[in-house]
């Protein structure tokens, strides 16, 4: 009995101790979370929500050329609409007014900004995304940003605009068959994956993130800090880059100069087999094997290769690698 009556205090005191430690801690989350939502124009707490359509905006096409859509925290996913009107679709876990967005339409171009609402979510909370249903044509300019989340083209998406600029500060994203003068795809922290993409300038950027492209035609503009490229069905010219990662270009259509250059990682690149051009390769420390070796003049540590492929040399192709190997071949 007395064993009993002693286990049943170890117990008691245990909980006691654990409820004076819990308390200041709860207490110190509410006032961080109280703090941090004093940046923001309204707070909401969610007791196990899940989010709704909260707010439709619809913006007929005739009214505007250009549209900007940017949020502080949202999952944004596009999709093809109507020819007539944009729709932006909220589902929200706030059903506050000052949790939906605010639309201004001005000279030609609608401005859609996410509210900075804080969320406070007890217990859970999931769902949360914005869609965006675009026309197919009839827009000049777009511009779509979301500082954390991820931006996704859903299936059959389809696009062609002059100017297409896409960022997300932290999150990946996913961007597909779209036509245009220029397009501009960023990421601070996240992958980007780029599937059918005809532009004349195209500017794909990852601080910390992979960059894989498949079937883009134009002059790419292609760089990673910290991850990987792999760029397939290449057509047109441009600069592959990468700070620390591998490179992998396979082109089917090179239409100028090839600059494909990593500090840390190998080098793989594909061209055709009856293109003419002038080459460069140089490895810091690794190898360099290509299918033209007869026609490469090679220093004598053999890091360093030039020459000229084919009857001319308009176009220039130069592999490099600071740590790693350099592999150039003809498809």
């Amino acid at each position: 009995m007395r064993k009993v009556q002693v286990t049943d205090m170890k117990q008691n005191k245990g909980m006691w101790i654990a409820t004076v430690v819990m308390i200041p801690l709860i207490v110190i989350i509410c006032m961080f979370s109280i703090n941090k939502a004093k940046e923001y124009v309204g707070v909401d707490f969610i007791i196990a929500g899940k989010a709704e359509l909260r707010n439709t905006i619809e913006i007929p096409l005739s009214q505007i050329n250009e549209l900007d859509v940017s949020y502080t925290s949202k999952n944004i996913k596009v999709y093809s609409g109507d020819s007539d009107k944009i729709v932006i679709k909220e589902y929200l876990l706030s059903s506050k007014e000052d949790a939906k967005a605010e639309c201004v339409i001005k000279d030609g171009k609608a401005q859609v900004t996410g509210k900075k609402m804080s969320t406070i979510i007890i217990f859970g909370g999931i769902g949360e995304k914005i869609e965006v249903y675009l026309p197919k044509e009839g827009l000049k300019n777009i511009s779509i940003e979301t500082k954390s989340g991820n931006i996704t083209a859903e299936d059959a998406f389809t696009l062609v605009a002059d100017q297409v600029d896409v960022q997300a500060t932290s999150g990946n994203i996913k961007w597909y068959d779209t036509q245009a003068q220029e397009l501009n795809v960023s990421t601070v922290s996240g992958n980007i994956h780029c599937n059918n993409i005809i532009a004349e300038e195209i500017a794909l950027s990852a601080t910390s993130g992979n960059i894989d492209v498949e079937k883009v035609e134009g002059v790419m503009e292609i760089a990673t800090s910290s991850g990987g490229i792999d760029a397939l069905g290449v057509k047109g010219y441009g600069d592959f880059s990468a700070n620390s990662g591998s490179i992998k270009v396979e082109t089917d259509e090179v239409t100028g100069n090839v600059n494909v250059q990593t500090s840390s990682g190998n080098v793989k690149l594909l061209l055709p087999k009856d293109l003419s051009f002038s080459f460069e390769a140089e490895t810091g420390s690794g190898n360099i094997h290509t299918d033209f070796d007869d026609k490469l003049s090679y220093n004598k540590k053999g890091n360093h290769a030039t020459g000229v492929v084919g009857d001319a040399a308009e176009i220039q192709v130069s592999a490099k690698a600071g740590s790693g190997s350099v592999k150039v071949m003809n498809k």
